[in-house]
């Protein structure tokens, strides 16, 4: 009377792809990162110069 279509599972949608790799940087990071970079950028040409 009900066709077997009902006992059927949904398969999954496949996975993604994988992350790159290295740490996840996001905004608030990736600005005190260029902070940090250029702030030791700064302190080496200081050092240099004197």
């Amino acid at each position: 009377m009900f066709p077997p279509i009902f006992f059927a599972q949904i398969m999954p949608p496949p996975a993604g792809p994988p992350d790159p790799p290295g740490l996840p940087i996001d905004g608030f990071t990736g600005v005190l990162f260029l902070i940090g970079i250029i702030y030791g950028f700064v302190k080496i040409l200081k050092n240099s110069s004197s």
